[in-house]
C-alpha cells in the first residue's frame, strides 16, 4: 500500500525505515485527494491536527496555519512530516533530523519550518506545479 500511495524507498514495520522524500509525496497524494478523498481526509485530519507533539513544524508557524502532521523519532532522530496551509499558501514539508539531543532536534524542525514558511508565505500569488506524480487509483484489497 505504502509503495503504491508514494513511498518508493521507505520500509515500514520491521524494519521501520523512511525517507523526507517519501514522507513528502504520501502527503502530497493524500492531498491531492489520491488516498481516500474528502471522506479519508474527513477522518484523518482530525487526528493529525492539534497533536501532543506540537514542538517541530507547527511551533515555526504563525497562529491560524493549519498543520495535518505527523511526528516520529527513534534512536536519536526527529522527524515532522505536514501539510501546511493557511490562506493561499499550502505546501507539504518533511524534515528528518539525526545527530542532535531530542529538544536540539526539534528546535531544528521548528527553525527549519520557520524559514519555509517566511519563504512561502513570501511567494506570488499564483498556483505553484506539483512536481510529485499522483498516486495510482489502490484498490481495496484489505482482507
Amino acid at each position: 500500500y505504502a509503495r503504491a500511495a508514494g513511498m518508493a524507498n521507505s520500509t515500514l514495520w520491521d524494519p521501520n525505515t523512511t525517507t523526507a522524500n517519501d514522507l513528502t509525496a504520501i502527503l502530497v497524494n493524500e492531498a491531492l485527494g489520491q488516498l481516500g478523498g474528502p471522506e479519508a481526509q474527513g477522518w484523518l485530519y482530525p487526528n493529525l491536527t492539534d497533536t501532543a507533539a506540537e514542538a517541530g513544524i507547527p511551533a515555526g508557524l504563525p497562529g491560524g496555519a493549519r498543520v495535518v502532521h505527523k511526528t516520529g523519532d527513534m534512536y536519536g532522530t526527529e522527524n515532522d512530516a505536514a501539510d501546511v496551509s493557511n490562506g493561499s499558501v499550502h505546501y507539504v514539508l518533511a524534515i528528518c533530523v539525526a545527530g542532535l539531543d531530542e529538544a536540539g532536534g526539534w528546535s531544528l524542525i521548528q527553525r527549519i519550518s520557520a524559514r519555509i514558511w517566511q519563504y512561502e508565505a513570501s511567494r506570488p500569488d499564483y498556483p505553484a506545479p506539483i512536481l510529485a506524480s499522483p498516486a495510482p487509483k489502490l484498490h481495496d484489497a484489505r482482507h
